[in-house]
């Protein structure tokens, strides 16, 4: 049971960067989004059908339909060159009714209140609301809600709502968060020379870019702000997660939950709205939901400022990356129901937009009528993948057991990037409408029970969130070897450890990655390997003829995997190879792809760094440099 009265509940209320993110941010729970039109707001979209002039009605009215809300943002900081052009879109935008406007700057609101007396403003973050006489001053002014700066603690929250009983507030409760007070930031201003500025939605993120230190009097020396390999990200914060607190913020008054990230994915949409629908309507626990919400993009959560400066996370800055994170990879949108012929007809193919508007007809069918569905591929997908599926009704596990291509003439073993495929799956969802595919991850049972036994002191470490490959204890998980270069792997030693087989990993193991072209020195080294010791080789370099031209090269059979740690191809390999898993040796350059996908088969594992003799020219990639950081030497 949910912890509210469902004749009076909370709004969650989602991004719509485009008609199609607003689409399924509805179809995944949300009651409500906020969007913009590209001139008049903080985040210029770049992708799939935006909000402009032509589609606003259009889009408002489908929220509508469904018994949803749409707030139109306004909120840029204008100058007179904008408020000339928000004239000339005036009529518009009130034949479009949106639910409420969103706005920041006092031109934009006198604008406003005079062509729309009676449309309801809501007061954006970017005014920096903080206290109770500022949302009096306007309450006064007629705005109907206030969305309060994210600087705020849950105690300062419910304060204010008992001085202001009758506003409405709203609060941000996940998603990105800027270094700025309440993103009122320059730097992304200065730093293009004002090409880029970020209060009128053309923000660069530079709090996301890598910095160094500099000492005036010595200008060509650059020195690292912390012991990492590729600088430090001192200005970039983790990202806000309260989903733990969500009764808390109810409790408190706040009437609108919202999460952050127009920019973001049409997954990060969709996943995000599930989990915290989930955990609203008490389907999830909050623990349960702040798991899901691992496996979407993220830099690190955080609370931020919400449990006060007392116990403000001091861990509040994400210092070694920059980049998302995420326990899953968005793989695919399903995009058709319909069956595929061996004409390769496409019976009923429609686009998730079309499929959303086009009745009964996309409803009432559960499932492709022979097992086929029609995906367009986000991140590779091979034959015999496990992959997780999720609607907004169910997720499930499932296996990829057919892929052929669009026209349905040819069978395939890989679907890259962008293609529009068919997918013949094990198990399927009940209804495939806003369907997304993404990746299972995969985690070592044996870590699991390390997390469980392991000194007090190890259980406090904390793990590194990477791609949903498992958490690893920092000093923990070791390779069997650990080499400065491939050249270093002795016969005798391995005879000594029991090898039977190897099995390489391709790129920067035992080719420059992407050259494709090995060295006589290295050929002679598989030459002498391969007189004692079984050997192949995995790649998830799809390439058909790079591919060909190493294998002609190394005379070693390559396999295909789409991702790294891909146990299932590994497990091909070891069945073809005929030994044991103990007795084969994993050898690659990335400790949380390769080795952990050594561990996971059973098998003893390697590290390489080089894959020449003087260990110079060939660095290993920036992934293999932060991986150093959590597994050492022995």
């Amino acid at each position: 049971m949910s912890w509210y009265n469902y004749k009076m509940k909370p709004e969650l209320l989602l991004p719509a960067g485009n008609i199609e993110k607003m689409e399924y941010a509805f179809a995944y729970g949300a009651d409500a989004v906020y969007l913009g039109l590209v001139d008049f707001s903080l985040r210029t979209m770049r992708k799939g059908e935006l909000i402009t002039e032509d589609n606003l009605a259009a889009a408002i009215c489908r929220a509508r339909e469904l018994n949803k809300k749409v707030y139109l943002t306004l909120n840029i900081f204008a100058f007179d060159d904008d408020l000339e052009k928000l004239h000339k879109n005036l009529e518009i935008i009130k034949d479009a009714n949106p639910h409420a406007i969103i706005l920041s700057d006092f031109g934009v609101y006198k604008t406003v209140r005079k062509y729309m007396s009676d449309i309801d403003i809501h007061i954006s973050t970017q005014t920096n609301t903080l206290n109770s006489e500022a949302v009096k001053f306007w309450q006064d002014l007629g705005a109907k809600r206030v969305i309060l700066a994210r600087e705020l603690s849950l105690k300062q929250i419910e304060k204010i709502k008992k001085n202001c009983p009758e506003m409405e507030l709203e609060c941000f409760i996940h998603g990105s968060q800027c270094v700025s007070f309440s993103g009122r930031c320059l730097l992304s201003d200065f730093m293009t020379k004002n090409e880029r500025k970020a209060n009128q939605g053309g923000c660069t993120q530079p709090c996301r870019w890598s910095y160094k230190l500099v000492e005036s009097t010595r200008p060509d020396e650059f020195y690292e702000i912390c012991q990492d390999n590729h600088g430090s990200h001192i200005l970039s914060p983790k990202d806000l997660c309260l989903v733990e607190h969500l009764k808390d913020l109810w409790d408190a008054g706040v009437t609108s939950f919202k999460v952050e990230g127009r920019t973001k994915s049409l997954y990060y949409v969709s996943a995000t709205a599930k989990a915290y629908r989930a955990v609203l309507d008490g389907t999830l626990t909050p623990k349960e939901g702040f798991e899901e919400l691992k496996k979407v993009g993220n830099r690190g959560y955080t609370k931020g400022f919400f449990l006060g400066t007392d116990t403000q996370d001091c861990e509040s800055y994400s210092y070694d990356l920059s980049k998302g994170l995420a326990g899953a990879d968005f793989l695919c949108i399903f995009q058709s129901v319909s069956r595929c012929d061996n004409s390769g007809r496409d019976e009923r193919s429609m686009t998730s937009t079309t499929m959303a508007t086009c009745g009964k007809a996309a409803q009432e069918q559960k499932g492709a009528d022979n097992g086929f569905y029609k995906v367009q591929i986000k991140n590779k997908i091979c034959l015999n993948d496990e992959i997780e599926i999720i609607t907004p009704d169910e997720t499930l596990r499932t296996e990829v057991i057919e892929i052929k291509n669009e026209e349905g003439s040819e069978n395939l073993c890989v679907a890259n990037t962008n293609d529009i495929v068919w997918l013949k799956l094990s198990a399927t969802p009940k209804d495939a409408k806003y369907a997304l595919g993404r990746t299972v991850g995969i985690r070592d049972k044996r870590l699991e029970e390390l997390e469980g036994s392991a000194p007090q002191h190890m259980q406090e470490c904390k793990p590194l969130p990477f791609r949903g490959y498992g958490s690893i204890f920092k000093g923990k998980i070791k390779p069997d070897l650990d080499l400065d270069s491939i050249f270093e792997l002795d016969a005798a030693t391995l005879e000594n450890m029991g090898i039977k087989a190897i099995l390489f990993d391709l790129d920067s193991t035992i080719v420059k990655s992407q050259s494709g072209q090995i060295t006589p020195e290295v050929q002679h080294l598989l030459f002498e390997l391969s007189k004692k010791f079984k050997l192949a080789v995995i790649s998830n370099n799809y390439d058909e003829n790079y591919v060909n031209k190493v294998q002609n090269q190394t005379k070693v059979k390559i396999y295909g995997a789409a991702r790294k740690p891909d146990i299932a191809v590994v497990k091909r390999a070891l069945i073809d190879l005929n030994t044991v898993s103990e007795a084969v040796l994993m050898v690659g350059d990335r400790p949380l792809t390769d080795i952990l996908c050594g561990k996971n088969a059973g098998m003893k594992t390697c590290l390489v760094d080089s894959i020449s003799r003087t260990h110079e020219g060939l660095p290993t990639r920036f992934v293999r440099k932060l991986e150093r950081i959590f597994i050492r030497k022995n």
